[in-house]
């Protein structure tokens, strides 16, 4: 009997193994998201943010990480090795402009909350039982933020452009060996850059309360960055 022609077996891709896309990494995005950085305003005293002042802040962020890590190089270089430590970053922080400060915790009055909301809790609970909580929400949700003291930053965004200002200063320099960074180097550039924007807020919190404003917004934010000396390049220097 004649054989039957064998026919080829179609192979088929293991379900589950599909390579995942990386994606690039974008110097020009943000490190901040908007809720990140409310939380942080939150714990500097200010419940309302303008939608114009996150991306100064998100800014304010990226240079501040930007001259951090420059400077920690530079110990890195003295020392003889090829690895940040945290004593680098601790050691780098007051050649920074402004850097560290201390995390200050504001109090929060009843009355203050109240002007935020601009309605009074009898008002809403007359309305509807669901605005009743929201309306006392406002200086709860600001306390916890200040007895919070864990990182509100994601510590992805700020490792990736670390590592991207890192390989920068590595480039312009004749050095061929990348830099490495230690795990508690991350943790600590984080805390300082985190305390930085809470003072930043509060300054700028003073600033808009001679305005009679509640709201933080993007002029707040560079007047006192210009009253600290911090933008060189001012018209008026």
């Amino acid at each position: 009997m004649a054989k039957s022609p064998r026919t080829k077996k179609s192979k088929k891709s293991p379900r589950g193994k599909a390579k995942a896309s990386k994606k690039k990494f974008n110097p020009n995005g943000r490190i901040a998201v908007d809720s990140a950085l409310k939380r942080l305003a939150l714990r500097g005293g200010i419940y309302r943010v303008s939608k114009l002042a996150y991306p100064v802040l998100d800014q304010q962020i990226k240079d501040k990480v930007r001259e951090l890590v420059n400077k920690a190089i530079q110990f890195t270089r003295a020392d003889g090795i090829i690895t940040i430590n945290q004593q680098h970053v601790q050691s780098a922080a007051p050649f920074c402009d402004n850097l560290p400060i201390p995390l200050v915790h504001v109090k929060i009055n009843r009355v203050e909350a109240k002007k935020i909301d601009g309605k009074s809790a009898k008002a809403t609970a007359s309305k509807s039982k669901r605005r009743a909580k929201t309306s006392t929400t406002t200086g709860s949700h600001m306390k916890k933020a200040q007895k919070n003291d864990g990182t509100l930053l994601t510590r992805a965004s700020i490792e990736k452009f670390s590592r991207y200002y890192a390989e920068q200063q590595r480039k312009s320099t004749t050095n061929k060996s990348p830099y490495r960074f230690n795990r508690n180097a991350f943790i600590t550039i984080q805390i300082i850059i985190e305390n930085y924007i809470v003072v930043l807020v509060q300054l700028s919190k003073m600033l808009a309360q001679q305005q009679n404003q509640m709201t933080l917004k993007q002029e707040y934010i560079e007047m006192i960055r210009i009253i600290r000396g911090e933008v060189i390049n001012y018209p008026f220097n």
